[in-house]
């Protein structure tokens, strides 16, 4: 084994198990069904856009294709922690969109 590659794996263990060490990220309860916090289209071809996101201090969505044509939608927190956003009535389509989280941009991990 070479030296480089044991030192990054002596460096790694240490920096796990050092009280620095950054936590796994946390997961909706298991009480809250993914329908409350996954993005849908709604009957009525509204779009809902959804994120649990209970830490954030400010969530967008951001739609449009390209920079130049980006809409940034203010989303509002419920008292679960998601973050939510109703889109007027879209015709069929192909809608490119991301989350701002507090200044992060972040891809809609609850769709496929």
């Amino acid at each position: 084994m070479n030296f480089r590659c044991l030192f990054l794996g002596l460096t790694l263990e240490i920096w796990s198990q050092s009280p620095l060490a950054i936590p796994l990220p946390q997961r909706p309860p298991d009480t809250l069904p993914p329908e409350q916090y996954i993005s849908h289209v709604n009957a009525n071809n509204t779009i809902t856009w959804q994120l649990w996101a209970p830490a954030a201090k400010a969530v967008e969505v951001v739609t449009g294709p390209t920079p130049d044509r980006y809409v940034s939608h203010p989303m509002t927190k419920n008292d679960q922690g998601i973050w939510s956003f109703t889109s007027e009535p879209l015709q069929p389509s192909l809608y490119e969109y991301f989350f701002n989280v507090d200044g992060f941009r972040s891809v809609d991990t609850g769709n496929a």
